[in-house]
């Protein structure tokens, strides 16, 4: 079969972006109007990990990717805002559950105000297991150092034994405490950006997997899977490092190679995470805990959390970072058992009868999703570097923008995304 083209002709004014997650049409927003914008979707919806769903006739929303907004994000914000999409304050008690008995917990773990001027003074390439090697070895601190562990491979989807100190010090440190949710789901401001990309004339195509780069100084070719190819003067890459450095088949290649920069993506972390949602006929732990927001325990899938203040009859588990390796094989009926199991040693609820009280659920393994192979990124204590790096343009004709590529206090967030998809925008327009 012949190489199908399109978007032949003069190409000196136009833009290919990789992928429609929250950086890639927040690029393409602000550059459709400046430059002919076509977007490329390997996935066949836009939204890149977020992705909001419904189910049946349920007026919920379940999200099985981003659901929190962390805290007072300018961007994010000023987008809702924009668009006219409310939001709800994350509101409820915090419980650890030890051995089937609940006690509730201040969102500041006990010691945190010992680790964290440690975490500030630390040496620059420190991990945090060495710093918790370092000074709270001592059995006294061993409760305390598994709830570290636990809030950083958890929350952080990090690995201990390579994240960087320095890094989670400038996150937590600057952590606002306070979560909210979008109404109806993220997908309403991705769908906005998206909508707001197309007037100004951007071009969307999804199920657009990209698997070549032919590129030299500000021209390049991008060939997709289904022999069509596009061409333009600039490249946006936005795929996850997790796919961006991949070497099963699911990595771009690029022609000629560029060692370095795919070299600096595997110097940033990448987490993954397992989210079970499974929705009930009604929220029977109301009548024990009421108010129960955030649910901590020491189970398989140790973190779970309600809908509450909404009346979704929901509960949300999450298994992150390297806890989640041991399950990445596992069928979503052995993820699905793995976690009723759990939630049975929570609840003291037999796992038949919490099968028999279920109507819905969804189970999401993202390191098996081959357009991400991953959830979120974490930084390392070389990530600094390969951030500088992946944030320079080759010849201003490949640029990378995503969240994993954000420096700043509020990495591995949409928030991160959007920032740096409206960074990269700003310098591609500057180039000009």
């Amino acid at each position: 079969m012949g190489e199908l083209v399109s978007g032949t002709g003069e190409s000196a004014s136009k833009i290919i972006i990789i992928g429609a997650g929250a950086a890639g049409l927040m690029a393409a927003r602000e550059l459709a109007g400046h430059y002919d914008v076509t977007v490329l979707e390997a996935e066949d919806q836009v939204g890149g990990r977020v992705r909001t769903l419904t189910s049946g006739a349920s007026p919920h929303v379940m999200e099985s990717g981003a659901e929190f907004v962390h805290g007072e994000l300018p961007i994010t914000m000023s987008l809702l805002n924009e668009a006219a999409i409310p939001y709800t304050q994350v509101t409820g008690r915090m419980y650890r559950v030890i051995d089937g008995k609940w006690e509730e917990e201040d969102e500041m773990l006990e010691g945190w105000d010992l680790l964290l001027p440690l975490m500030r003074s630390a040496d620059e390439d420190m991990t945090m297991k060495a710093l918790l090697d370092k000074y709270f070895s001592a059995d006294k601190f061993r409760r305390f150092r598994l709830q570290v562990e636990g809030f950083v491979q958890g929350f952080d989807v990090a690995d201990p034994s390579i994240a960087s100190v320095k890094e989670l010090y400038q996150e937590w440190s600057h952590d606002d405490l306070q979560n909210y949710r979008v109404n109806g789901g993220y997908g309403r401001l991705i769908s906005y950006l998206e909508n707001d990309a197309i007037k100004k004339g951007a071009e969307i195509h999804t199920k657009c997997r990209v698997d070549r780069i032919s590129w030299s100084a500000d021209q390049a070719t991008v060939h997709a899977r289904d022999n069509r190819s596009f061409h333009a003067s600039k490249v946006i890459i936005t795929v996850s490092v997790g796919v961006l450095r991949d070497t099963s088949g699911n990595a771009i290649v690029f022609t000629p190679e560029i060692p370095e920069y795919i070299e600096a993506a595997s110097d940033i972390g990448f987490g993954n995470v397992i989210k079970v949602i499974l929705r009930f006929k009604e929220p029977f732990w109301e009548s024990q805990h009421p108010e129960a927001g955030f649910i901590l325990t020491e189970e398989s899938v140790p973190t779970w959390w309600t809908q509450y203040p909404g009346d979704d009859p929901s509960l949300t588990g999450w298994l992150g970072g390297p806890p989640s390796d041991a399950f990445i094989n596992h069928s979503d009926d052995d993820l699905l058992q793995a976690a009723l199991g759990s939630l049975s040693k929570i609840t003291g609820l037999p796992v038949d009868v919490l099968g028999s009280m279920l109507t819905d659920t969804y189970i999401c393994n993202w390191a098996k999703q081959t357009g991400f192979l991953g959830a979120y990124s974490f930084s390392t204590t070389r990530s600094a570097k390969a951030k500088e790096l992946l944030n320079t343009p080759i010849h201003e004709t490949l640029y990378f923008a995503g969240e994993a590529l954000y420096d700043g206090p509020k990495g591995g967030t949409v928030e991160a995304a959007f920032h740096s998809g409206l960074i990269l925008a700003e310098k591609v327009k500057a180039s000009r």
